[in-house]
């Protein structure tokens, strides 16, 4: 186990007790909904689930750099996912994707300062090197990426 400390992030408190002030109205309207048993009931429903699943999403979502592996927890589960499996990470605009073996995760609900702050632990402890800016795809702002062939991640000095 390292001894390097774990960045962490997740959503700001305001931004989740917001969404889950909007979520309660709406799941409440959904039941009603849903109790009328009519086609166009449960479509009404369904459309007022969004919010709900959007503050759940909100809630749940958290990001963590510790010294062993990234952590990326979602609406439905947790990832983790060591080192040498990060593969990629892309700045693009409005936020940030890490690719890492077999999925790609994008750093949402959080604030910029601690996007900021988890991109640098990201790629420093995945040991990536920054891609030169002539060979970047449209759309992506800042590249860093694990060299063709590489498979290990070198250690963090």
């Amino acid at each position: 186990m390292s001894t390097e400390a774990t960045v962490e992030a997740r959503a700001p408190v305001l931004a989740r007790w917001a969404l889950a002030a909007l979520a309660i109205p709406c799941a409440a309207g959904a039941t009603a909904l849903g109790l009328a048993l009519s086609v166009r009931g449960l479509l009404g429903a369904a459309a007022l689930c969004l919010p709900v699943l959007l503050a759940i999403s909100a809630w749940r979502s958290r990001w963590s750099a510790g010294g062993d592996a990234l952590r990326v927890r979602g609406l439905a589960c947790e990832r983790v996912h060591p080192w040498e499996a990060v593969v990629r990470v892309d700045r693009v605009r409005g936020g940030v994707v890490v690719a890492v073996r077999g999925a790609s995760h994008r750093m949402v609900w959080l604030a910029t300062a601690d996007r900021e702050r988890l991109l640098r632990a990201v790629v420093t402890r995945a040991g990536l090197p920054r891609v030169r800016a002539e060979l970047l795809p449209v759309g992506v702002l800042a590249r860093w990426a694990r060299p063709a062939g590489a498979t290990r991640a070198p250690r963090a000095r």
